[in-house]
């Protein structure tokens, strides 16, 4: 006679079920962690590319690009910012032609709704402008131009030690921000000689989520910003839709800051820190808990000296 075969028992099919639901409890954070780390890679990489955009363009017109060309004032109006000005150096030399960067305004541009017109193009999705850990959708619904939405961008371009400033300038004579002191401002151009700090002591770009902890920080613009106004406004125009500054601490997102500040600063979904650019294209991942004095108007902390390109400060090790 054969032997009858013996099937499992419900205790035992219990036990392989606790087995494996131990083992994907214990696997899944390791998966989590693996996933999280190919994404920030994959960021450092997209920050990496713009270093070397920078240089590029720095080889071609003697000096890195502006941080953003006024064309036009008022509420309304949309200007280009350092973003488009790269474009050609990230593999999009045809959409900077075809949106015809400086020669046409950017309004323009966003005023171009025909099929597969400009306006399309700046709502085209490129994935070297996203943090792939950020969540934040394809085009930025907080920042607008002219009421538009376009591409949204998780980086920004280090503008100031403090708030944010249209004008550069060196710190006043007491040591104030009152200027535009980081290598990237309105209508002008830093060279690398300019950055007397040193260009490895210097932020050009950071990072910015578009919600941390919960609360919305509206990432940044890819191509423009509305008007030229220097921080906040009743409508979130300004420089604040691409550019980051120093006065509150990376990845800050406290109410005792006030939304005026951390939505102006860099931050990230990477856990401890965010990445940066600096002036010579390294990239760096800077802590949250980076040295940072908000107490007085002076550039007298680890964080304010790195956004400054001549303030003088000695940079240790960070």
């Amino acid at each position: 006679m054969r032997a009858r075969r013996r099937g499992f028992t419900l205790i035992e099919l219990l036990v392989v079920i606790a087995i494996i639901a131990v083992l994907v409890a214990i696997l899944l954070p390791a998966v989590q962690q693996a996933r999280e780390a190919a994404r920030q890679t994959q960021c450092r990489n997209h920050l990496k590319q713009f270093g070397l955009a920078l240089h590029s363009y720095h080889e071609t017109h003697g000096a890195f690009c502006p941080g953003v060309v006024i064309q036009q004032t008022g509420s309304t109006q949309g200007n280009w910012s350092w973003g488009s000005y790269l474009l050609p150096f990230v593999d999009q030399a045809g959409m900077y032609n075809k949106l015809r960067v400086g020669d046409l305004r950017l309004t323009q541009a966003i005023a171009d709704t025909t099929p597969g017109g400009l306006r399309e193009l700046l709502q085209k999705p490129l994935a070297v402008y996203r943090c792939p850990s950020d969540t934040g959708p394809m085009l930025n619904s907080y920042h607008l131009i002219n009421s538009v939405p376009t591409t949204l961008s998780n980086y920004v371009a280090s503008n100031a030690s403090r708030s944010l400033r249209l004008d550069p300038g060196p710190l006043s004579s007491t040591g104030s921000v009152t200027a535009s002191n980081g290598m990237f401002h309105a209508n002008h151009c830093v060279s690398i000689r300019d950055v007397t700090d040193g260009t490895s002591n210097t932020i050009a770009l950071g990072e910015r989520a578009w919600v941390l902890s919960a609360t919305p920080v509206n990432a940044a613009l890819a191509f423009g910003i509305q008007s030229n106004t220097e921080a906040v406004s009743a409508n979130n125009t300004g420089m604040i839709q691409a550019f980051g500054c120093g006065y509150v601490l990376v990845n800050s997102a406290t109410s005792t800051s006030g939304p005026s500040n951390y939505m102006r600063n860099y931050s990230s979904m990477h856990v401890g820190g965010a990445n940066f650019v600096m002036g010579d294209g390294a990239v760096r991942f800077l802590s949250e808990n980076l040295d940072h004095n908000i107490a007085t108007a002076q550039c007298d902390s680890l964080t304010e000296a790195l956004m400054g390109i001549d303030d003088g400060k000695i940079i240790g090790e960070f």
